[in-house]
């Protein structure tokens, strides 16, 4: 019989002594040969997941991943690229805090700066499309905060089960916290909590007035006036100590009273009162945004000077802020959780002498930061780390109507970011947990390190392999001799440590197994210098392994490099991809719901789901589309102003038209260009004209456009404003008197800079634009674009280093960016605003579309037709005429409505 000496066991065997031996009945070493020799039989019938919804379970791996583990066991050098998921959403009106201050989901741009978990900024990589719909739940928090989200969004709790453990917590969605809520059979308590632990990284701001005199005279200053009131015990260290930098102060004795009056005169910048009411505070106590989006220190100044003087704290730690005023409770509130302290919100009315008085808020809270200067407060605070105010708890889940959501992508690895007034954090590794958990038992003396790129990433990765070790039978285990958050090490001699993946993190230690998780999202300043210090060592060993683990992030960076090349078999790597279809389940309604929640953004689909590394220089369009749309041009049927403008179609009644328009200088180099669609079809959008010159002057192509636009009976124009663009908006409204103009400007715009009429080409307007046409020219192939130059464009339209679109050097993009404004139109948000929409399609577009204008078009249209006068010459240019032939000056070759206007008295060539 088979015997087996186990030393220690720890959780779920802490029954069994040390130093055990364990008598193997002949099923189980059958069982044990049978594991050790093969990882997919060990996985699939003894590694368990605990699944929310299910419960405790053996992992179910599909063939992708059968595969992957085993190139892992036979390669030593191994990259995987996975693909994302995505589809986690928020209610659009959800606050998301940033560096420049408050928006909510539904202004966030691609390419906004928000915060990530540790309160960070962190790039917005996609703002997907907001959809409606979605199952939607309303999460209240311990701390009062309410977040609406939808079933699938992705929250990092920690459970009652994993908090017994050990375990620092988990992902689940809010369909999983919603069904495990609570736990306790007669009293119910929360189940679920989030650590707390960010400080919002702010810039440094230039104040007015230094912040903790400020926050000092907001808790007991005169709400109209420069004075302040300290009590008798504080008056001496206040007044020569904590305001000592006050040069200009008079100190006043108030009569039959213990308190005094510091009257703040000037301080270094000038006169305090009229500080206080250019800060809008004047008899209008509140923090002002500048002063809570201030950098850390300055935000704990604050905070210093709002404790000092209507703080509170008793001899256990707890800690209060009091003040009659909801709004400044609440201004508190935010300021404590920028950094990085949770607190609660009451409210009673106070009686003193059987006198009922003003309403009072109280903000009670607990820490440890230095939150008092008042040496008499500041001994009272508690230095002992509170651990239960490290954390929020989840109070209730209720099902709601479903509201408009959105969800976001950002660059960083654990895709975790703050949401809410209070700050609260919201949110593949299985095949790394089974390869390590395999290797440790099975071998003597294995030493596995696993990197992340955040320390609390690895320690996740660790916590999910101890939970798999502790579901093991007692007779598979190795006996452990530690099992921290840092470390699982084995009797055997095996070990598993966790570090962050930099150029020190495993330097000195030897290990025969490196997982370094989610690569591709280490800078470069980083990975560079971490290879070369790891890969000498890993190569001096022949048994030795390297398993580089990542989603895609671009064409770049040192994954893509090592990827690139092991697909080529030229670096010794070898290349794992685990592509969406490979995942079961994945079919094509699931593709349609996944593109469908990114806007049918094909470059974000194409690399991460598609696991195609976009590359800075490829075209915008595929050259398939390309080689379609060129099949598809034609020779204009009239041409004007010696081949600047180009009709295909003419003018009907009962169309809906839009022209794009992109200005130049008008000095020889990039061309002023108005392209004219036909967008009442929308599976059938033509182009019907064009103009384009790179000698016309803004003022004089002003008169020009004006002129095209009612010839075709007063469409939509969306002209570009920047630069020269806002001389020809100006001198459509002013002079010409044209104000059909489509605004596209940004939302979150408290300045107002970008509000007037036109389009403003921004980083995230430009992004919107091109995204827009490339689905309706790629992804739906509805556009036919008859001009040859435009479509040649596209093939120097290229995507460049900081992800935009734009052309080649020495190449111009006019027609292009001309034709993305013509589009922009049927861009969602503006398609609401200017045109009725009586179909969407299933990427929330428009599909039927009236204009609401159109009477009015028409009207404009046969003006045209009947007009008497003859068309203007303009700028000394007498070759323009809309229905005009140069080539054929006596042949013009128009419907006999029109071609009879010419030989009537009234009209005359020009």
């Amino acid at each position: 019989m088979a015997v087996k000496k186990i030393d220690k066991y720890l959780n779920n065997n802490e029954s069994l002594p040390v130093n055990i031996t364990i008598d193997y009945t002949p099923e189980q070493a059958i069982e044990f040969k049978k594991c050790a020799e093969d990882i997919i039989y060990f996985a699939q019938n003894y590694f368990h997941i605990v699944n929310l919804d299910t419960g405790r379970q053996t992992i179910k791996l599909f063939d992708a991943q059968k595969d992957a583990i085993l190139d892992i066991l036979k390669n030593k050098r191994t990259i995987i690229c996975a693909s994302r998921q995505i589809g986690k959403r928020l209610h659009v009106d959800t606050p998301v805090p940033s560096p420049n201050g408050w928006t909510t989901m539904g202004e966030l741009k691609d390419g906004d700066i928000i915060f990530d978990w540790n309160g960070k900024p962190t790039k917005i990589i996609k703002a997907h499309d907001i959809l409606d719909n979605r199952e939607c739940f309303k999460i209240t928090f311990s701390n009062g905060e309410e977040i609406i989200a939808d079933t699938e969004h992705e929250w990092f709790t920690q459970s009652r089960i994993e908090r017994r453990k050990g375990c620092d917590g988990s992902v689940k969605t809010t369909k999983q916290l919603a069904e495990t809520l609570v736990y306790g059979k007669k009293i119910k308590e929360p189940n679920h909590r989030i650590p707390f632990k960010h400080k919002v990284q702010y810039k440094e701001k230039e104040l007015s007035i230094e912040p903790y005199l400020f926050g000092y005279w907001l808790g007991d200053g005169e709400s109209a006036g420069s004075r302040i009131i300290v009590g008798k015990q504080d008056v001496e260290e206040v007044y020569f100590e904590l305001l000592s930098h006050i040069r200009q102060k008079r100190l006043i004795s108030l009569k039959n009273s213990s308190c005094f009056n510091i009257s703040i005169l000037q301080d270094e910048k000038g006169s305090f009162k009229n500080k206080i009411k250019s800060l809008n505070v004047y008899k209008n106590k509140h923090i002002p945004d500048i002063y809570l989006q201030s950098s850390e220190q300055q935000r704990m100044c604050l905070l210093q000077g709002l404790m000092d003087s209507d703080g509170y704290i008793n001899s256990k730690g707890t800690a209060q802020f009091y003040s009659i005023k909801k709004k400044m409770a609440e201004n508190v509130i935010e300021l404590l959780a920028s950094l990085g302290i949770q607190s609660s919100l009451t409210t009673k009315i106070p009686t003193i002498r059987g006198k009922k008085c003003n309403r009072v808020y109280i903000v009670t809270f607990k820490t440890d930061l230095p939150i008092f200067r008042l040496k008499r407060k500041y001994k009272k605070i508690n230095k002992t780390k509170i651990a239960r105010n490290d954390f929020i708890y989840i109070k209730n889940i209720e099902r709601i109507d479903s509201v408009p959501t959105r969800c976001i992508t950002v660059d960083n690895p654990d895709q975790i970011y703050l949401v809410g007034k209070t700050f609260i954090p919201t949110h593949n590794t299985t095949l790394m947990t089974i390869v390590c958990l395999w290797n440790v038992i099975f071998k003597k003396d294995y030493q596995v390190a696993i990197l992340a790129n955040k320390e609390d990433q690895a320690k996740e990765i660790l916590e999910r392999i101890k939970l798999a070790y502790e579901e093991l039978p007692n007779w598979l285990k190795a006996g452990v001799s530690e099992f921290t958050k840092e470390n699982l090490r084995l009797v055997n001699g095996s070990k598993i440590f966790v570090s962050t993946t930099s150029e020190s993190g495993i330097r000195g230690k030897s290990v025969n197994l490196l997982f370094v998780d989610e690569f591709a999202h280490i800078a470069s300043q980083i990975a560079d210098p971490f290879f070369k210090s790891v890969m000498p060592t890993i190569s001096s060993s022949k048994s030795a392994k390297i398993v580089l683990i990542s989603t895609p992030k671009g064409a770049e960076g040192k994954f893509y490099e090592i990827f690139r090349d092991a697909e080529k078999k030229k670096n010794g790597w070898f290349a794992v991809k685990i592509h969406y279809s490979q995942v079961p389940g994945r079919d094509i309604a699931w593709v349609k719901e996944q593109q469908a929640s990114i806007n049918y953004d094909m470059d974000t689909w194409k690399q991460e789901f598609e696991i195609e590394f976009l590359e800075n220089g490829i075209a915008a369009l595929n050259q398939a589309i390309i080689d379609r749309m060129k099949s598809e041009t034609c020779p204009a049927e009239l041409s004007f102003d010696e081949g600047e403008y180009f009709v295909w179609k003419q003018p009907e009644p009962n169309k809906i038209y839009t022209i794009g328009v992109d200005v130049a200088e008008g000095v020889g180099q990039d061309f002023t260009v108005a392209t004219v669609l036909d967008i009442t079809d929308l599976d059938n959008i033509e182009q019907t004209a064009i103009f384009a010159s790179n000698k016309i002057q803004p003022w004089i192509f002003a008169e020009k456009l004006n002129q095209i636009a009612r010839s075709w009976g007063r469409p939509f124009l969306c002209v570009e404003r920047n630069k020269e663009g806002g001389q020809v908006i100006d001198a459509l409204l002013n002079v010409h008197n044209y104000d059909n103009l489509v605004t596209f400007s940004m939302k979150n715009d408290k300045r107002n800079v970008y509000q007037s009429p036109g389009i403003f080409c921004h980083q995230n307007s430009k992004y919107t634009g091109i995204q827009n046409m490339k689905y309706f020219i790629e992804t739906k192939q509805s556009v036919k674009i008859y001009d040859i130059k435009t479509v040649r464009e596209f093939e120097t339209f290229i995507r460049k280093i900081n992800k935009t679109w734009g052309a080649k050097k020495g190449f111009n993009d006019d027609r292009i960016m001309a034709l993305v404004w013509a589009l922009v139109l049927l861009e969602k948000d503006i398609a609401e605003k200017y045109l009725d929409i009586i179909e969407y399609d299933e990427a929330g577009k428009p599909s039927v579309i009236l204009d609401p204008n159109q009477h009015l078009a028409n009207l404009n249209f046969h003006n045209l037709l009947n007009d008497n006068k003859p068309i203007r010459n303009i700028g000394g240019n007498k070759d323009f005429s809309i229905f005009f032939n140069y080539e054929e000056k006596t042949k013009v070759n128009l419907p006999e409505k029109y071609a009879s206007m010419l030989y009537e008295p009234t009209w005359e060539f020009l």
